[in-house]
């Protein structure tokens, strides 16, 4: 698999781009530029990311400050790659959903669209491209 792009629970490629579909001829390939919630939804990035605490011993002791940053779906169905590491106590996760928002200024006022989203390696790597319409 060297495009290293993440299947979702329901075996779609976790990737959304628009027009051409890309060299991996994977993912979902939308006709015009979508709006952040359409961006998501088509990629397949609803899921959230969360810290667990960490516990150690035989007694199951927590593990001071000392977390697990998990994807939600996968760790919900018992899945090994829903650890992606470990995290200190003063970490916070930035949702997908907060990750698109930082373009929509850009978006709502059309100097910018989103070309391309998706996750690789079960998530771990998430990306989302926004092309400008100009040049700045």
């Amino acid at each position: 698999m060297p495009h290293g792009l993440s299947l979702s629970p329901d075996n779609s490629y976790e990737m959304m781009c628009v027009g051409e579909k890309p060299w991996h001829r994977l993912g979902t390939v939308l006709r015009q530029p979508p709006a952040a919630a359409e961006a998501i939804a088509a990629a397949h990035l609803g899921w959230r990311v969360e810290k667990k605490q960490l516990y150690i011993g035989a007694e199951g002791r927590p593990f001071p400050r000392e977390f697990a940053m998990v994807r939600e779906d996968r760790w919900e169905r018992g899945e090994e790659e829903a650890i992606f590491g470990q995290v200190g106590a003063e970490y916070e996760p930035l949702q997908n959903t907060d990750a698109f928002q930082f373009f929509d200024p850009m978006i709502k006022k059309r100097e910018a669209f989103y070309e391309s989203a998706g996750a690789l390696y079960h998530g771990k790597c998430v990306w989302v491209m926004a092309k400008l319409r100009e040049d700045i």
